[in-house]
This record gives C-alpha cells, sequence and structure tokens, in this order.
C-alpha cells in the first residue's frame, strides 16, 4: 500500500463532517439527560420490581443518550482526505482504507433518501468506490452528503480519472453530454 496522507506530505483536501447532525446528535442526548436520570431514580427508590427498573433505567441510558453520543463522536472523530490520486478514509487522524484510484475497478455516483432535516435537500449525494488492493482483496468505500457537508474535491479529483476510463462509471455525469443523475422531481 501507497504512503499514507500524513506520511506524504502532498496537497490532501480533508472533505469537512456535517456539523448539523454532530449538533443534533448532541441535542438529542442533552434533551434525554432527565428523562433518564428520572428513570435511574425510579430504580433507586423502588422495591417492587426491582431489577425491571434497573433493566429499563439501563436501556434507556443506552438508547437515548449511548446511541446519539456515540453517533455524534463517530461523525467527529472520522473523515476522507482526498488527492489526486488517492482517497482516504481516517478515524481520529489514522487512515483506515485507501483507494489509489489507478486500483479502482468502479465509481458510482447517484442520490438516495435523506435523512428528514438533518441534510439539506430530499435527497443525499453519494459516491461509491470500488477498488482492489495491491494484495488483491476488493476494497468499497462510500462517501455520502448525510455525512458531510460537500462532495465536490472528491468529485474534482474524480473528474479526470472517470474521463480517462469511462468503463469505471455509467453514473457519472459529463458537462455537456445530455446525461443526468439528477433525482426524480414530485
Amino acid at each position: 500500500m501507497a504512503p499514507s496522507a500524513a506520511d506524504a506530505g502532498a496537497g490532501w483536501v480533508v472533505l469537512e463532517p456535517r456539523t448539523s447532525l454532530v449538533w443534533a446528535c448532541l441535542l438529542v442526548a442533552a434533551l434525554m439527560v432527565w428523562p433518564v436520570l428520572r428513570t435511574w431514580q425510579a430504580w433507586h427508590t423502588s422495591t417492587a420490581r426491582r431489577s425491571m427498573a434497573l433493566l429499563t433505567a439501563g436501556g434507556c441510558s443506552l438508547l437515548f443518550v449511548g446511541a446519539p453520543l456515540a453517533l455524534a463522536a463517530d461523525v467527529a472523530t472520522s473523515g476522507v482526505r482526498v488527492s489526486g490520486e488517492r482517497v482516504e478514509t481516517t478515524r481520529l487522524g489514522r487512515t483506515r482504507t485507501a483507494i489509489d484510484f489507478a486500483d479502482l475497478t468502479g465509481v458510482e455516483r447517484g442520490h438516495e433518501g435523506s435523512l428528514g432535516p438533518l441534510t439539506p435537500s430530499a435527497w443525499d449525494d453519494y459516491v461509491r468506490l470500488t477498488g482492489r488492493t495491491p494484495s488483491g482483496a476488493s476494497v468499497e468505500l462510500e462517501v455520502t452528503t448525510a455525512r458531510f457537508e460537500s462532495l465536490q474535491p472528491l468529485l474534482a479529483a474524480l473528474g479526470p480519472v472517470v474521463r480517462d476510463r469511462p468503463e469505471l462509471s455509467t453514473t457519472w455525469r459529463v458537462p455537456g453530454d445530455g446525461s443526468s443523475v439528477d433525482p426524480p422531481q414530485p
């Protein structure tokens, strides 16, 4: 595998995480603290069915506070770096998955359903990259606007690759050729 972004020191662009998703998760966790504390108080003061109250309190803690905090931490600590030759996913600044553009076997671009008010429109754009590692293993990487503010740096880096190797994608929009992957309008 080629050197990572940190080792190479080349011109890398980091995709910005969707901060509204992080803030929404933190808000949900904050709003759920009071009901969860009340559930723990009920367990502490109950005498009958104490084990059921404990299970309820623990479940409420994990579901209503733990899950939103875990999602916020996941979104805030993971990222995607793009250069002219490679895409890397990162966790806490360390490279987890990397695909060199020369090793790509497919590029898919399109739209998926929305996450509701956390997304800017009725559709989330995505780019799905498939490729092979030097050892021959298959690698798939998906980048969506549900997690990142913009896909433009990735699209700009992939544009020349898809133009040079059109067999990689059937969903790539080339300006002026009349093709489109825009979502259907209601």
